[in-house]
């Protein structure tokens, strides 16, 4: 805490100043006029006007020097009683304008100048005050709109991204590979015979399934790959940087995983599960985003048809004159937008 000293230059420079200055001056004076009148004695009588004049003289000039000694004394009484503080005080204002609030400021004085120092505290602590509730309150609002985007972009049961944020993911990846002519796969994931799951066991059943399948894909897949629920039972994984033949053995491993998970090896719990799983690349089979879902889509479709559990790229579907039947439209439309894809029904 600074401390202010002194800071009255009324009652302690003027008034011991003037006494002083008095005392001085009355010394001055009786010295001066007992010399003379000792002087003065000691002239001819034909002298004495001369000598008057002479003491006299020399009383001026002492009186002038002592003035002078006590303006110069009262000048670093100032310097160090009145400008010191206030320039400390000056410093202290201007850390306040920079946001580093000071301590406060204290004073032993409780006239003009220790009221302003009482005010500058006051003033310092309300900022403090407001410094700090805006501080919390900024807290609390970024930590209440990353949880509103992480809502806003995230599936809540499975922790992946969510159909809407993969979507304009997607569109950008493909605008990066366009761009840097780099190679982007996309690989579409539908669990096989995932409504029985929810018939035969419950819900709740069909959404813990959910969830391990979601949490093997994210232990299976790099940090710069997206992972989306993009539809009930269905994920989507953009690889960035990643070709065809990394994407079949990713698919390939990933599928192996999901049939080998033990948490439905016993078969009592829910029944095994498997995924049908469809690849498609870019630029290879597309020119577009929405192009690239829905091949990857008319691979899934084309793994379904072919007995499920197992893994198929767009390429194939296109070798094998494979062609979307209405028994194999369903929700898998609505997810594919306009694309013209469908989805069996499991």
């Amino acid at each position: 805490m600074a401390r202010f000293k002194g800071l009255s230059w009324r009652s302690r420079f003027l008034l011991p100043m003037a006494l002083v200055f008095l005392g001085v001056t009355a010394g001055l004076v009786f010295l001066l006029l007992n010399g003379l009148r000792r002087s003065l004695a000691a002239v001819p009588e034909s002298d004495r006007l001369i000598a008057t004049a002479g003491v006299g003289t020399r009383m001026i000039l002492l009186a002038l020097l002592g003035l002078a000694a006590l303006v110069a004394l009262g000048t670093v009484i100032i310097e160090r009683q009145v400008r010191e503080p206030a320039d400390r005080l000056l410093k202290a204002f201007k850390r306040m304008a920079r946001g580093d609030f000071p301590e406060p400021l204290r004073t032993e004085t409780e006239d003009d100048f220790g009221g302003l120092v009482a005010g500058f505290n006051a003033l310092a602590e309300a900022l403090r005050q407001r410094d700090r509730l805006s501080n919390k309150l900024h807290r609390r609002l970024e930590g209440e709109l990353n949880a509103a985007l992480a809502d806003a972009m995230t599936d809540t049961l499975t922790g992946v991204y969510n159909r809407r944020f993969f979507r304009q993911r997607l569109a950008e990846e493909v605008a990066r590979a366009l761009r840097y002519s780099h190679p982007l796969s996309l690989i579409v994931v539908d669990i096989d015979r995932f409504s029985a799951v929810n018939r035969e066991h419950g819900r709740e059943s069909g959404d813990r399934t959910l969830a391990e399948v979601a949490n093997l894909i994210k232990a299976s897949v790099r940090a710069c790959d997206i992972i989306a629920r993009c539809g009930g039972e269905e994920f989507a994984l953009v690889l960035p940087e990643t070709d065809a033949a990394g994407a079949h053995f990713l698919a390939r491993r990933l599928r192996q995983k999901v049939a080998d998970h033990a948490a439905w090896a016993d078969g009592r719990t829910v029944p095994p599960i498997t995924v049908s799983v469809g690849i498609a690349g870019f630029p290879q089979d597309c020119r577009t985003s929405d192009e690239l879902f829905e091949r990857a889509w008319k691979a899934v479709l084309y793994a379904k048809e072919m007995g499920r559990n197992q893994v198929r790229h767009y390429g194939e579907v296109v070798a094998a004159g494979f062609q979307v039947t209405p028994s194999l439209t369903g929700r898998g439309r609505q997810l594919a937008g306009n694309s013209g894809g469908g989805k069996p029904a499991d």
